[in-house]
């Protein structure tokens, strides 16, 4: 619904990518296919990326992976507050935390309207991916794991 009632100025548009059978009625809906050369470049041409979910098993099961690409191409964010995007989405931070369609109305209205949010957002999302998520953190930790798993008393690595 707030996707259908944003799109009534005639200037908003969402895009998708990946579902080319996607549909939303009433939504000014443009659906790109996905390809592993272009997807960061379409994200960069977002204006805010969104991660609406219901709240479900398998949407709690979830890993943010969407809400992380959009903040490391330094985009702020609006996701429903379901698993994993509760942790990733730093209220007023990076972005933005909407359940009802009067939410997702004002969390995208105030990205939209306001220069400085979005790049303030846009920012400290790409500054949280480089601290947490960014491959030079988390192979380390990987590795660990995995040493660990295997019954090594020791890690051949500092970290």
């Amino acid at each position: 619904a707030a996707l259908r009632l944003l799109c009534q100025d005639g200037k908003t548009q969402v895009v998708a990518i990946g579902d080319e059978a996607l549909r939303l009625d009433g939504v000014n809906l443009q659906v790109k296919p996905w390809s592993q050369l272009t997807e960061v470049e379409e994200i960069q041409r977002f204006d805010v990326g969104i991660m609406p979910l219901k709240d479900s098993a398998f949407e709690r099961g979830k890993c943010g992976l969407k809400l992380i690409q959009y903040m490391a191409s330094a985009r702020p964010v609006v996701a429903t507050p379901v698993g994993v995007n509760q942790q990733i989405v730093q209220e007023g931070r990076n972005g933005f935390l909407a359940t009802s369609t009067d939410q997702w109305l004002e969390a995208i209205g105030k990205i939209k309207q306001d220069q400085v949010i979005r790049q303030t957002f846009g920012a400290s999302g790409r500054a949280q991916v480089e601290k947490e998520y960014c491959l030079q953190v988390t192979a380390p930790k990987i590795a660990r794991l995995l040493y660990d798993a295997a019954g090594k008393k020791r890690y051949p690595v500092q970290m």
